[in-house]
């Protein structure tokens, strides 16, 4: 995650002050972000913010947190920051509950990967950032590091149960009930 939370302090550090910058104060609260961090250990995306400049903007806390407790801090929030790593095929698994939740959405991935693309497939389920240094991107991604904080800032709310009606339980489970009846069909014409 070291290398999207860089591009977005970096972000956060050319923007600061701009006339797109919103009023409002900024917090920026990162939780369960090390697996088995233990007290003492340091805390790497926070010296990440240190040394970007956007330290005070910033609280990170390392500890796992369970999935109760995320759901927790989500409805408390106003916007979320999902961390995308350097791997093309990662995808967060709580994207779509996070979407789901109508907070504001900013994912920062790795481009081309299978979360930025998600995330420009579908544009009404959040704004994306890309570990990219090439110009126009920095340019896209300051574009959409602004809006999420307009709409944080506002505490705008998004009804997007329309976009996700793929990732929900009914779809996914027909999904699975077409496997296991094309895995039956085969079985029974003796393919397997």
């Amino acid at each position: 995650m070291a290398r999207a939370f860089t591009a977005f302090c970096r972000a956060v550090r050319a923007l600061r002050g701009t006339s797109g910058w919103p009023r409002a104060a900024i917090r920026v609260e990162l939780y369960g972000t090390m697996l088995g961090w233990r007290e003492g250990e340091p805390r790497y995306l926070q010296e990440i913010a240190e040394s970007e400049g956007t330290g005070a903007l910033v609280v990170e806390e390392p500890r796992r947190v369970t999935y109760r407790h995320s759901l927790e801090l989500l409805l408390e929030a106003d916007g979320v920051l999902v961390l995308g790593v350097d791997n093309e095929g990662y995808m967060p698994s709580k994207l779509y509950t996070y979407a789901l939740s109508g907070k504001p959405l900013l994912g920062i991935f790795l481009s081309g990967s299978v979360a930025s693309n998600a995330l420009r497939e579908s544009p009404g389920l959040g704004h994306v950032m890309t570990f990219d240094e090439g110009s126009d991107t920095k340019r896209e991604s300051a574009q959409a590091l602004l809006a999420f904080l307009g709409e944080v800032s506002i505490r705008t709310r998004f009804e997007r149960r329309t976009l996700l009606l793929n990732h929900l339980a009914p779809a996914m489970a027909h999904r699975h009930a077409q496997l296991f009846d094309a895995c039956i069909r085969t079985e029974q014409a003796g393919e397997l």
